[in-house]
């Protein structure tokens, strides 16, 4: 692993790390915080490790944060492959990589996903497990099918406006300028490739979805979410043995992105319980 020079955002000290996976490809991995647990946190389908960037300040003082772009994501190399199962793979070498013991791992949408099999698979790696708008799986979910097959469409690349689309479509309440800006900047960064097959890896993802997960787990849901709904909930209460749910009204599918303070506070509280 090769480490970067150390850059500032909004005065908050971040370091790149490069994690060469198992295809060969490079992972961009963030790191900041100085002391205290770790935890792992998993973006979402078409965003980067910037996805969390509102949650970082009041985190980093209390945690070790580790952000990984997923394959084909942010500034990570796009893959030949992208199924479920890859980004799985990817994200353990990540904690293997990073972290000294067991983390909290946190995943939003498609890295709650990740996140989920990681808990299930390899329990000595995952302590706590943060679930953020997601669900058990997505396979044969019906808007995401017809996304996929809409982006089968493209030869070249998404169209910006195919982008501004997806992702202002899934705030409930508009976000603030820069930070839609931030998030069109890096949804853009993704080759066609990597939107097609993520898609794809979702729609058609042949599993396996865990019977039951064992550790802790705090689940963030907006009720507003347009893409997994309350029957997902109600999916994710039947697979997670001991879970705290947190449900925002007036909240679409990403929490992280429309009230990460609030979201950031209720995880410090969660980790700091014995």
């Amino acid at each position: 692993m090769s480490t970067d020079t150390t850059v500032d955002l909004d005065d908050l000290k971040l370091s790149r790390e490069t994690l060469i996976r198992k295809d060969g490809g490079r992972q961009n991995i963030v790191r900041t915080g100085q002391s205290g647990p770790t935890i792992v946190l998993l973006h979402g389908y078409a965003d980067s490790w910037r996805s969390f960037e509102g949650m970082l300040a009041p985190l980093a003082p209390h945690f070790r944060l580790v952000l990984p772009d997923q394959r084909g994501h942010g500034h990570s190399d796009p893959a030949a492959s992208y199924t479920v199962g890859d980004f799985v793979a990817d994200a353990i070498a990540v904690i293997e990589a990073t972290s000294e013991g067991p983390v909290a791992l946190l995943g939003h949408s498609l890295g709650g996903i990740v996140a989920q099999r990681i808990a299930a698979a390899r329990p000595d790696l995952v302590d706590r497990l943060i679930l953020i708008g997601t669900a058990p799986t997505a396979a044969g979910h019906a808007d995401i099918q017809a996304f996929a097959e809409q982006l089968d469409g493209y030869v070249a690349e998404v169209p910006a406006e195919v982008i501004a689309e997806f992702q202002t479509g899934t705030a409930f309440t508009p976000l603030p300028a820069p930070r839609l800006a931030t998030i069109l900047e890096e949804s853009a960064k993704l080759s066609l490739g990597a939107w097609q097959g993520t898609a794809h890896a979702l729609a058609d993802d042949p599993g396996p979805v865990p019977e039951r997960i064992e550790q802790r787990s705090l689940v963030f849901w907006g009720e507003r979410d347009n893409i997994f709904d309350a029957a997902s909930q109600g999916a994710l209460a039947d697979l997670l043995a001991r879970a705290t749910y947190v449900h925002f009204r007036d909240v679409g599918h990403a929490p992280n992105w429309e009230v990460p303070g609030l979201v950031a506070e209720r995880i410090a509280a969660f980790l700091s319980q014995p």
